[in-house]
């Protein structure tokens, strides 16, 4: 028996309405299944860090960051160099309207 089969995809949102991200990105996560293996390059981080389980940051090339997408999107560095301040801003709401407990 061989190993995973490897799907890979570049920039799947490039150019692309929102809606129809939107669709691509659902079908992408119905895609997912045991013996294939996704590799998606996009720049659309929040998208890509939503639908992955483990996830690569690069700048200019060199990988800076890596982990399991859940941890990387908590992360301080991934929020502020490619999620930006709204995703902090929702991290913060998300936090005080259901506190931990």
């Amino acid at each position: 028996m061989g190993g995973p089969e490897p799907l890979m995809l570049d920039e799947l949102s490039l150019g692309l309405a929102p809606l129809i991200v939107s669709e691509v990105f659902e079908a992408l996560q119905m895609l997912q299944q045991p013996g294939l293996v996704i590799f998606l390059i996009e720049q659309n981080a929040r998208r890509a860090l939503e639908t992955s389980s483990y996830a690569y940051a690069l700048d200019r090339g060199e990988i800076v960051q890596h982990g399991a997408s859940a941890a990387l999107r908590e992360d301080s560095r991934i929020i502020k160099h490619y999620l930006g301040n709204e995703q902090r801003s929702e991290n913060h709401e998300s936090t005080q309207a259901s506190p931990k407990g």
